[in-house]
């Protein structure tokens, strides 16, 4: 048995006896199995580390190094200069197994991308931890020295080899309020890559750059203050190409997006792309858009809060689901759909700002059980072919305002409107609540549904039937 005092580590084989009496975080290794244990003075007694890390990086004073499982140093450094090649030392140790790597507390200083690559059609399955990082100036937090254009992290694969089952989690990148431009974290043909309790501050730049990335997730992690000079890249931007380059089912889980400086999420050919119970927040009121995907992408956005940004939802591209989310007051254009086949569901948007709830420019979308409150406009149809029921729209100019045609709104509650509770213009629409001053023409939108109807003279209800109109005179 032999012991190393500059890092407090006993090393020994499996039978040998373990001392006692020694300073808390003493190591014992076993050279012939690589398993290692840690002394706690308190209990007096040896605490096995059940899964042991493939290689461990460390800071003690000045200098920054790297060991695997069994103690043997993989590289070394001066602190705060060689931080970013100790990492990727331990990382390329790994090579193209299996292996956990524990980046221990500390402030590292990182002057080139850290890199986990395909070499050869070959990289590892890896995870990396750190020791805590959803908050900065404490656990693992990683800080640029210089800007650094390709990411400080990226995770890269290439169009032959995805990189796979990647875990990054509980640390933090810190690029100092703007200090430095680049991206935080940079994926390419990544698939199954997941990142828990990540804080990412501060870039000028791209907090998450993630081209052609597949079935990758974001858990409880903060992306904070992100902006860019000419005011162009999203603080997250997914991107693809055609199929099989496209960017899919990526997820956010409970994860924070604070004070953005452009546009929050960004996305082009990003299919099944998930925003579940998130908090999208931008720097200044209505000045900055939340949520926006143009061709070839859909989103699912469930029960999320969105704080001052405007559109804070804007679509370019059908097939989505928006349910659940609450919109903080002041916002305006909560949701724009300019394209079809959306759906909207359950919505709360409060407190309005000066324009429209939610905005209709498509065709074929289902807006229903919404409760939206103060908007000059709180749902406004410029599309046709729209289902529009069962909402709440009440205390602003119009509760519903329609200019295209073929649509139906049915079951919707309209109150404290100061203009009128429904403006309707389209010559084929079905409205239950709203009264006709002439028969609407072929190609109605509503069979066998009656509508209220006033010739000038007298109020009925009539139906079409076919191509009949009915009459029943109420008054």
């Amino acid at each position: 048995m032999w012991f190393s005092p500059w890092r407090r580590i006993l090393r020994g084989r499996s039978g040998d006896a373990k001392p006692s009496g020694l300073r808390a975080g003493t190591k014992f290794v076993e050279e012939d199995t690589g398993v290692e244990y840690t002394y706690d003075p308190v209990m007096q007694n040896w605490k096995k580390r059940v899964e042991p890390y493939s290689a461990i990086v460390c800071k003690d004073g000045s200098t920054v190094w790297a060991e695997d499982a069994s103690g043997k140093t993989i590289a070394s450094g001066e602190s705060g200069v060689d931080d970013a090649s100790v990492i990727q030392s331990a990382i390329d140790s790994i090579g193209s197994n299996r292996g956990k790597i524990y980046i221990s507390s500390g402030i590292y200083y990182i002057s080139n991308t850290i890199e986990i690559k395909v070499t050869n059609g070959a990289y590892p399955y890896l995870s990396i931890l750190g020791a805590g990082g959803i908050k900065f100036g404490g656990g693992t937090e990683l800080i640029p020295l210089n800007d650094l254009p390709n990411g400080l992290l990226k995770i890269s694969g290439d169009t032959s080899t995805r990189i796979v089952s990647i875990h990054v989690s509980d640390l933090a990148i810190n690029f100092k309020e703007g200090t430095y431009s680049g991206i935080s974290i940079n994926l390419e043909y990544v698939s199954q890559v997941n990142f828990t309790r990540v804080a990412v501050s501060g870039v000028k730049g791209s907090a998450l750059q993630a081209y052609s990335a597949w079935d990758s997730s974001f858990l409880n992690c903060i992306f904070y203050d992100s902006r860019d000079s000419t005011n162009t890249k999203p603080m997250i931007e997914l991107t693809g190409s055609t199929a099989p380059n496209d960017c899919e089912n990526v997820r956010f889980i409970n994860c924070d997006f604070v004070n953005n400086k452009y546009v929050v999420i960004g996305a082009t050919y990003a299919a099944a792309t998930k925003l579940i119970a998130c908090k999208i927040h931008g720097d200044t009121i209505n000045t900055y858009k939340g949520v926006t995907w143009d061709e070839h992408s859909s989103f699912t956005i469930e029960g999320c809060m969105f704080v001052a940004v405007s559109p804070a939802i804007d679509e370019y591209s059908g097939w989505n689901v928006i349910v659940g989310n609450y919109f903080s007051a002041g916002i305006d254009n909560c949701i724009t759909l300019r394209s079809d086949h959306n759906t909207v569901v359950g919505n709360n948007m409060l407190h309005g700002g000066d324009d429209r709830g939610i905005y209709v420019i498509g065709q074929y979308n289902i807006i229903e059980s919404n409760n939206v409150k103060g908007y000059p406009r709180g749902v406004d149809v410029a599309g046709n072919y729209n289902i529009v029921g069962g909402n709440i729209l009440r205390d602003g100019n119009y509760g519903i305002y329609e200019t295209g045609d073929y649509n139906t709104f049915e079951g919707n509650k309209c109150i404290g409107n100061t203009s009128a509770d429904y403006n309707i213009t389209g010559s084929h629409t079905y409205c239950d609540e709203y009264l006709y001053t002439s028969l609407p023409t072929d190609g109605f939108a509503a069979v066998n549904k009656p509508i209220h109807y006033y010739d000038g003279a007298s109020y009925y209800l009539a139906v079409r039937d076919g191509s009949t109109w009915r009459k029943v005179q109420i008054s």
